[in-house]
């Protein structure tokens, strides 16, 4: 971020993709509140798909924010657009693994 508040880079693009993590927020039996179940989430997006995983669930979200930036049109599980949400996912996945903490630093070659 130190280039964009120094002035010396563009303020409209910082990264190419946004993931983000929800815990224990997101109640997909609103508003029936004693079905609320726990459920984490994370979003990944790129310029023009959105995708919201919920995790331990069968069911998630893909938009095309290019043709629907409203998100009215859940593509999940439109077969035409299984390889956008494999590559998706995978980048999802990339992102939760380096984000971690990789723990202590190897002593040895194994």
């Amino acid at each position: 971020l130190v280039p964009i508040l120094t002035g010396e880079g563009q303020g409209d693009r910082h990264h190419d993709t946004i993931r983000c993590e929800y815990y224990d927020v997101v109640n997909r039996h609103f508003p029936d509140e004693e079905a609320h179940q726990s459920c984490w989430a994370t979003m990944f997006r790129d310029e023009r798909y959105k995708l919201v995983v919920y995790h331990e669930e069968d069911f998630g979200e893909l938009y095309d924010l290019q043709d629907d930036p409203d998100e009215f049109n859940n593509l999940w599980d439109d077969s035409a657009h299984a390889g956008v949400k494999m590559r998706l996912l995978k980048q999802n996945f990339d992102n939760t693994v380096v984000s971690g903490d990789p723990g202590p630093a190897r002593m040895g070659r194994y």
